[in-house]
């Protein structure tokens, strides 16, 4: 690859990363404050749509998709916020551990070992914001390509960190990274500031990062 040029990310400082997913109620707010014109067709919004003087879902706690990286940027700019670097990333991810010695070989999920990955399917109720997943028993991840039994059925992203419940008792349980941000796996894909080397894109990749929504959402990373 050459040297690095002085501009190019190689570390992080202090940071703060937020513990969910951006939410469709988060998302819907931002729609109907800042007067911007979304980009997503409105067949593909989800629950998010336009009524009454802006925009609101009947799912806020629902992860949002269908985000374009303009999107994406504009929302932070309202928000005040910035994307994650790819180094920040996996540092929420491994905290204070060694990368594998493998990172070919070796599929690295957001808590900590390579194993561990169960896909939710059947919620406890409605989709209301107090929803579980109550089968398979400890699932830890929102995956692609399920179909949901119960809550509104379909297919693609659930409510922000859904799998932190009073009974998860450690990082694997309720697929969390190091220091408990939520999600880092599954749902929707995290959009990084950038992809400072292949290890950075083997990790994001092995990670297990779904881009199923309820009608595919585009959450892109870059």
């Amino acid at each position: 690859m050459g040297p690095l040029s002085p501009s190019h990310l190689t570390g992080y400082w202090g940071f703060h990363l937020a513990k969910y997913e951006i939410s469709q109620g988060q998302f819907a707010d931002f729609l109907s404050h800042a007067s911007y014109a979304w980009s997503a067709p409105v067949s593909d919004r989800n629950r998010t749509q336009p009524g009454g003087l802006g925009f609101y879902s009947d799912r806020p706690d629902r992860a949002q998709g269908y985000i374009s990286v303009v999107d994406f940027l504009t929302y932070c700019d309202w928000a005040a916020l910035r994307p994650a670097t790819s180094f920040e990333y996996i540092k929420a991810v491994r905290g204070s551990f060694a990368p594998p010695s493998n990172p070919d070989s070796y599929l690295e999920y957001a808590w900590g070992i390579d194993t561990g990955a169960t896909c939710g399917t059947t919620f406890s109720g409605a989709e209301n914001g107090t929803e579980e997943f109550t089968a398979p028993s400890g699932s830890n991840c929102t995956c692609d390509g399920v179909t949901y039994i119960g809550g509104d059925g379909g297919q693609g992203p659930a409510r922000v960190g859904i799998h932190a419940k009073t009974t998860t008792t450690d990082r694997r349980s309720s697929g969390a990274g190091y220091f408990g941000n939520l999600d880092l796996c599954g749902n929707v894909w995290e959009l990084l500031h950038s992809r400072a080397a292949c290890v950075e894109c083997d990790l994001q990749q092995s990670l297990g990062k779904t881009h199923a929504g309820r009608r595919r959402p585009w959450s892109w990373w870059a």
